[in-house]
């Protein structure tokens, strides 16, 4: 699951903290819930899109099964993902938004298959790291790793895109912000 965490701070200034608490009570909180809004789906298509480029290119044509892309797949299963946005402490100085990504490996077909389905981060860890290992063993070429979810994660943390989103979000709805909010990583993150 993907958490960012959106940091909003007033400087030293004691009057500057209170005039930005009282703006965050007002006007802005609700620009900011409608921009939390629209990076929601910001993260649902880029979550997409790496299903399509890392996983769908990366091994277009699996033998074993077949694709159902937007048609319960992976991919269609990003576009509605859950995500969850709030303030957080008493404050309201900060907001959180997170993707909870639960992929649903079930299949039309799955009575054909040697081992029932698996689901969530086990499906994740099976497509990223073959961990667990596929119920069938690779056969004319190589099955490659596709790190989707690590790419994604990535993407947004690490190479900021989440800042991006949220700033273009706020300035949708006028408001003159830059690209600063500073995006976290819980301590408990690292390499999916």
């Amino acid at each position: 699951m993907a958490e960012i965490i959106l940091n909003v701070k007033g400087t030293e200034d004691e009057t500057m903290e209170a005039e930005l608490a009282a703006l965050l009570t007002g006007e802005i909180q609700t620009k900011i819930g409608a921009a939390l809004a629209d990076v929601r789906d910001d993260m649902r298509a880029t979550l997409a899109r790496h299903v399509e480029k890392d996983v769908y290119k990366a091994y277009p044509n699996p033998i074993e099964y077949e694709r159902r892309g937007m048609n319960g797949g992976l991919q269609g299963q990003a576009l509605t993902a859950t995500v969850h946005a709030s303030p957080v402490g008493a404050d309201g100085k900060n907001y959180r938004i997170y993707l909870e990504y639960k992929p649903d490996g079930s299949h039309p077909d799955s009575a054909d298959w040697r081992q029932p389905p698996i689901h969530g981060d086990e499906l994740i860890s099976r497509i990223e790291k073959w961990d667990p290992k596929y119920p069938y063993p690779p056969r004319y070429r190589k099955l490659p790793r596709r790190p989707f979810w690590q790419n994604f994660v990535e993407e947004l943390v690490d190479d900021g895109m989440a800042d991006v989103y949220f700033a273009q979000a706020l300035r949708a709805q006028g408001e003159d912000v830059e690209e600063d909010y500073g995006v976290e990583r819980e301590a408990e993150d690292g390499t999916y």
